[in-house]
């Protein structure tokens, strides 16, 4: 009986459990061997656990085709004999061979086991590792782009053991030859194998085409200031490649989506747009952008609630947003940072701003907005003693006569940071 789906076995041990897989298609006869190994991993564990007895690895076996590579992980598994048997040791072994077949560009390996047999007090272990193959990737063709900018070692090691390897290799060097502007990339790809050295190396045939310029920018729609400020600050808020007027649509849109951003900070809330882009000839786009700014939204009032230490007049003249102009998210949360540090630097350390995200109430009808600032003012902190630790050689006394605060002064955040920078 051949089971096709992947087999996964869980053991229970103490503290945690262990996870086998089995990637191939499994005999009756190989799972029997598997269940019987991990119920054999279990009494060891427990017979270290009870110390009645010291069970310790004996033989680490590697079952494949690939001589040397079988050669090379034994050598490097042979460390862990007669160590005491744990859970522990037994992940770590695994995780070393994962780490030396990556380590030797065996990218795509389909691991059976750790299989457990005894020799009086040693456990020997089996793992079977097939498709032994270690990958190599050759670019053909690419002339603007150097490979190692294309594909690193290091790139292509990230997708060890992922199925799509191949495809996952040819994304990231389409990729990279999108942002660098050339629209019309294409790739391929043609696998070549050495059975008998166990290498697969595969060619990946480059055409670059060339990279794609922005003829031009054009702004239509319902907008507030010239065509050229939009287009302006696209170019300045999308990438250097569309500064150099190569294009690349997610740097487009990027930029794109920086001026709507920008313009909802503004007041500009319902502000939206989209994009069309052409081609004007052969390597060349025009990109048409629709853009709608959409009313101004005002600010029809300011409110400030529980204040009771700053006047309404004195609190209006410390914030930057004013009545009747539109609102700018920048200048409000700049606006509360202010009234947070006012409120402290007149003492009042413990002073709150209250439902911050519900300051701005939208008004629907005629399209403004309300700011409501709701303060918890509480009580002026004074001094009421200095204590000074750490000071093995300077009196306590010289200390505190030195510091710009005594007992009884309101606490403020300039005088806790004026004392900090004497004592050092």
């Amino acid at each position: 009986m051949i089971f096709k789906k992947k087999l996964l076995i869980f053991c229970t041990l103490a503290p945690g459990c262990l996870v086998y897989s089995v990637s191939t298609a499994t005999t009756q006869e190989t799972r029997n061997r598997l269940i019987t190994s991990i119920h054999s991993l279990e009494q060891t564990e427990k017979q270290n656990t009870s110390k009645k007895q010291s069970i310790t690895i004996g033989n680490i076996n590697i079952e494949t085709e690939n001589k040397y590579l079988k050669q090379y992980i034994t050598k490097k598994l042979s460390k862990y004999k007669k160590r005491k048997v744990t859970k522990k040791l037994s992940d770590e072994i695994h995780e070393k061979i994962l780490f030396l077949l990556k380590k030797k560009n065996i990218l795509l390996p389909k691991i059976e086991g750790p299989l457990f047999s005894f020799t009086n007090d040693k456990l020997n272990i089996v793992y079977t590792i097939y498709h032994p193959y270690k990958y190599g990737f050759v670019l053909v063709g690419n002339k603007n782009l150097n490979s190692y900018q294309l594909l690193s070692k290091k790139t292509y090691k990230k997708y060890f053991n992922n199925s799509q390897l191949i495809r996952k290799v040819l994304s990231h060097i389409k990729r990279i030859y999108l942002k660098e502007g050339y629209a019309n990339i294409n790739l391929n790809h043609q696998i070549k194998t050495d059975y008998n050295n166990f290498i697969k190396t595969v060619f990946i045939p480059i055409r670059e085409g060339s990279q794609t310029k922005i003829e031009e920018i054009k702004i239509f729609g319902s907008f507030s200031r010239p065509e050229s400020y939009y287009i302006r600050f696209m170019r300045a808020h999308s990438s250097p490649l569309i500064q150099r007027r190569i294009f690349y649509n997610q740097d487009i849109q990027k930029g794109l989506k920086n001026l709507i951003n920008s313009l909802k900070n503004e007041g500009f809330l319902k502000a939206t747009s989209h994009t069309r882009v052409t081609n004007s000839a052969p390597n060349k786009v025009i990109i048409d952008i629709v853009l709608n700014e959409g009313p101004l939204t005002k600010i029809k009032e300011i409110n400030f609630i529980g204040n009771k230490k700053f006047s309404r007049e004195k609190l209006l003249n410390l914030i930057k947003t004013k009545i009747n102009t539109g609102i700018n998210i920048n200048y409000l949360e700049q606006d509360i940072q202010t009234l947070i540090s006012s409120y402290r630097n007149e003492g009042f350390i413990e002073m709150e701003l209250n439902n911050i995200e519900q300051i701005i109430q939208y008004n629907k009808k005629d399209n403004t907005v309300t700011l409501n600032f709701n303060v918890t003012e509480n009580e002026k902190i004074k001094i009421s003693d200095i204590l000074i630790k750490g000071n093995n050689f300077t009196k306590e006394d010289f200390i505190i006569k030195s510091l710009p605060v005594e007992k009884g002064d309101i606490l403020t955040p300039q005088k806790i940071e004026f004392s900090v920078k004497k004592l050092r």
